[in-house]
């Protein structure tokens, strides 16, 4: 017993921070000048990301998310990131954040961070986002859209709004829209037409995040090589690369031939790729296994936005 409230005491301790306790510094984030509580609200982020469980700091950053200051609120809320479920009651301060119209990077922030921490209370988190979709700001309305993707199912209320954006005047939100999309809507016809829609974009980086994005939502890999045929031969040769990482998970004979093409294509990375995805070291998806990755696709799943930046 008494090892176990050793355990339980160690999991609410007050590690403090820079040698002064927690309460230090939140009284200092109560009633300090600006500059001292964006201090302390970095300071409290840092003893919860040491220690996510001192409930009295998680409430002092839930208030602050309401200071007069941006910069406090922006602290304050990236502060809480460190928290995850303990932040639940904090999201709807958060959410508010989105309405400060005189500050673009107060929304932008409040959208990333409802993107963290939306999914422990969704009902009032999405609602926000999808008001927030339509800001006048496109940085905003990329955070919002990634923001929701990351939300996932819980955001499916947010779909015929995400529709809406495939359309917006800038092409990184409609490509964060369709990726959004791929993500939170369900598997019917008229999110199918839209992240089609996408393939005939403009511009090379929505096309690219819709062929991403279909590859990602088909529930039938043969489906791919017939939605991607025309993708295949872009002028742009990281569409055509796309392709071919869409393809990846396919082994039908349709796929198996847009891959030989890509093999003889005149850009290297190309041609690198498609190679790969017909070699022995590359098993498709329908497999057990999914064999050994190539460059590309490791750029892929660490995140990178399109694969010339690895």
């Amino acid at each position: 017993m008494a090892s176990l409230a050793v355990a339980g005491f160690a999991c609410t301790s007050d590690p403090g921070y820079k040698g002064r306790s927690s309460a230090e510094w939140i009284g200092q984030l109560e009633h300090g000048t600006r500059d001292a509580r964006v201090d302390a609200a970095y300071a409290l982020g840092h003893v919860l990301e040491l220690q996510p469980n001192v409930r009295r700091v998680v409430r002092a950053l839930s208030v602050a998310v309401r200071d007069t200051s941006a910069d406090v609120r922006i602290a304050a809320a990236g502060a809480l990131r460190q928290a995850g479920e303990r932040a639940r009651n904090a999201v709807p301060g958060i959410a508010e954040m989105l309405l400060d119209t005189a500050h673009a990077n107060v929304r932008r922030t409040a959208a990333v961070l409802l993107g963290d921490l939306g999914r422990y209370d969704p009902s009032r988190a999405v609602p926000p986002l999808e008001q927030a979709l339509f800001d006048k700001n496109p940085d905003v309305r990329i955070a919002v859209g990634s923001a929701l993707g990351r939300l996932g199912r819980d955001a499916g209320a947010a779909t015929p709004r995400l529709i809406r954006a495939v359309a917006d005047p800038d092409a990184n939100v409609r490509a964060q829209a369709i990726d959004a999309l791929s993500r939170v809507g369900l598997p019917h016809d008229t999110v199918a037409g839209v992240l089609q829609l996408g393939l005939r974009d403009t511009v090379a980086t929505v096309r690219i995040a819709a062929i991403q994005a279909i590859a990602r939502f088909v529930s039938d890999p043969r489906q791919l090589a017939p939605l991607l045929g025309a993708s295949s031969t872009a002028r742009e040769p990281l569409v055509r690369l796309a392709v071919v990482n869409a393809l990846s998970v396919a082994s039908d004979d349709s796929a198996h031939k847009l891959l030989q093409r890509a093999a003889k294509d005149f850009d290297q990375r190309v041609q690198q790729e498609a190679l790969h995805m017909l070699s022995s070291a590359h098993r498709p998806g329908d497999t057990h296994s999914m064999g050994e990755p190539s460059r590309s696709e490791r750029c892929l799943y660490a995140g990178a936005r399109s694969t010339d930046k690895c």
